[in-house]
């Protein structure tokens, strides 16, 4: 197995794949027509708490996430492939974090578990001096574990 994050096969999310090179289908996942919410002015995109009022900074910030994609998919794939609503929608958390920074003395540290696509990740790091960010995936059986001792099962 090439790749299978522990939670989403748990919970029957297909995201299994048998071969690495396909992986490059996870570069941006999310292709439901409701993306297109992510483009209107001003509204606010509630599943990810996303308001697409986004700043210039902002706009930089998901070029230049979207342009290290590019190049790792154009080096590992053969063809650069970019994120777009993938990465856009990890902007509700990622203001959540800075907002909190900016009440901080210090930098925040991140522990994000289970980072998925990595995207709210890689959006962090641009900002090094205001956080530190660490991730970890989890394994099926701790998984498994966990999902045994939950309601229901």
């Amino acid at each position: 197995m090439a790749f299978a994050p522990a939670t989403l096969t748990l919970m029957g999310f297909p995201a299994f794949v048998a071969r690495e090179e396909k992986i490059s289908r996870y570069v941006d996942w999310n292709n439901s027509t409701s993306n297109a919410q992510y483009f209107k002015p001003n509204h606010f995109v509630r599943g990810p708490s996303v308001d697409t009022a986004f700043t210039r900074s902002e706009a930089e910030l998901v070029g230049r996430v979207s342009d290290r994609v590019a190049a790792l998919t154009a080096r590992h794939y053969g063809r650069e492939m970019r994120p777009i609503s993938t990465l856009l929608s990890q902007f509700g958390l990622f203001r959540a974090i800075m907002a909190l920074q900016a009440r901080s003395n210090w930098p925040l540290r991140v522990f994000e578990v289970g980072p998925g696509t990595g995207y709210l990740g890689d959006l962090l790091l641009g900002w090094p001096r205001l956080c530190r960010v660490r991730q970890c995936t989890v394994p099926l059986s701790l998984a498994k574990s966990i999902a045994r001792r939950m309601p229901g099962h």
